[in-house]
């Protein structure tokens, strides 16, 4: 343990239970070798329990079986956070949690690929590196049972932002449910709560006492930055740049030659595709992958990600020595995984699966090696799956499923 540091512990990845043994044991061999009194260990162990249902804002590293379309996910931010408008949404959004008032809340809709969890990504970075701020994203399935959640927060006089990414989801709005009535408890100088969703929130969504404690506390708009979030830019150069500087993150991160921006050009950088910043950085990554250019419709687009996404789990099916013949299985595995928001762990997954015509008069040891498929192609972290993301892909392999 000889070089480590307490604060070295306490930044260890703590968004899943199963850290939580490795977490103490690592804090009790460090006291140990300290010197440090039991009451020192105690209070390592208050922090570990503070932080598993506030998962962090980003994540720094891509498992090496993850599909193409991951390079996409905003939590992992690999293409750089570029932009005026959304630049100087930052900064309002920055201003809007610094205001004195306790409780506030405020929400971001827009399509999929608009860049939502982006710029709550780089919101709570930004505020975490000021260290007066705890951050995160809410996880539904780590939320304490507790009635007093507020007190896993382990505040120290620090402010709070909590994200909700896909408020309008049932099992986040369980979770709202249970913490919009009680915010005004949380111990802590600032309260902000983010509210990401596809659609405003509407009253039925919510139970009585949640929807009356969120008008309290809802902010009408920001400055320069209404409830709708707008095009990532309209200026055609700034939409190049943005392409030109994810071909270069990307091609840095797969580790091959980054290429000549002037041999990369949009097609039509004025295209309404473009208003989505996902669709330029799929664009940016398909010319990493493949230099020659292609049609830029946003379904043309799509279509060429999925058909990678597609291969991702050809490949994982030859790893597990599954006949491709269960191809349109796993397809409909990934589609209703994907509309469910993701599942718990395998077992979960098998339930989910024998619902399905695909897999009806298929032996169970089919079922779970697709099962087991499925967590090996999208892991969350822990035991679970997670769907296929960004979005609008998962939006287009329902649609395209939905045509055939």
């Amino acid at each position: 343990m000889s070089g480590y540091s307490v604060s070295a512990i306490q930044s260890f990845e703590t968004g899943r239970r199963g850290n939580r043994d490795t977490y103490r044991a690592l804090a009790r061999a460090l006291n140990e070798e300290l010197g440090r009194q039991k009451k020192d260990l105690l209070r390592l162990e208050f922090d570990i329990k503070s932080g598993f249902w506030l998962t962090s804002a980003l994540r720094r590293v891509i498992g090496p079986r993850l599909g193409p379309a991951a390079l996409l996910d905003a939590r992992f931010g690999i293409a750089p956070w570029m932009g005026e408008a959304r630049v100087n949404q930052l900064d309002n959004l920055v201003r809007w949690c610094r205001r004195k008032p306790k409780l506030r809340s405020f929400s971001i809709r827009a399509e999929g690929g608009m860049g939502k969890t982006r710029l709550a990504v780089a919101l709570c970075e930004t505020l975490n590196a000021t260290g007066e701020w705890v951050t995160g994203f809410i996880s539904p399935r780590l939320f304490p049972k507790e009635h007093d959640w507020w007190n896993t927060l382990h505040l120290q006089g620090s402010s709070v932002l909590l994200v909700a990414d896909y408020a309008g989801r049932s099992g986040m709005l369980e979770i709202l449910n249970r913490i919009l009535p009680t915010l005004e408890l949380v111990e802590a100088d600032r309260v902000r709560l983010l509210l990401l969703d596809r659609t405003a929130l509407q009253t039925g969504l919510l139970e009585g006492d949640a929807w009356h404690a969120l008008q309290q506390i809802q902010e009408g708009h920001l400055p320069h930055f209404g409830p709708q979030l707008g095009p990532v830019s309209v200026d055609p150069q700034e939409r190049q740049d943005m392409f030109h500087g994810a071909i270069r993150a990307f091609a840095q991160h797969l580790g091959v030659p980054e290429q000549d921006p002037k041999a990369h050009l949009l097609m039509n950088p004025k295209s309404s595709a473009y208003n989505q910043v996902l669709l330029l950085h799929m664009q940016a990554m398909e010319r990493v992958f493949n230099s020659a250019p292609t049609p830029d419709r946003a379904d043309s687009i799509l279509e060429r990600l999925l058909d990678r996404e597609r291969e991702h789990w050809r490949e994982g099916m030859k790893r597990l020595e599954l006949s491709q013949v269960l191809f349109d299985a796993v397809e409909a595995a990934v589609a209703r995984v994907s509309e469910l928001g993701g599942v718990s762990d395998r077992a979960e997954a098998v339930k989910v699966l024998q619902l399905l015509p695909e897999f009806y008069g298929q032996p169970p040891t089919v079922t779970g090696a697709v099962a087991k498929l499925l967590r090996e192609v999208y892991p969350d972290g822990g035991k679970g799956i997670v769907p296929l993301r960004p979005d609008p892909l998962y939006d287009y392999l329902a649609n395209s499923r939905l045509i055939l």
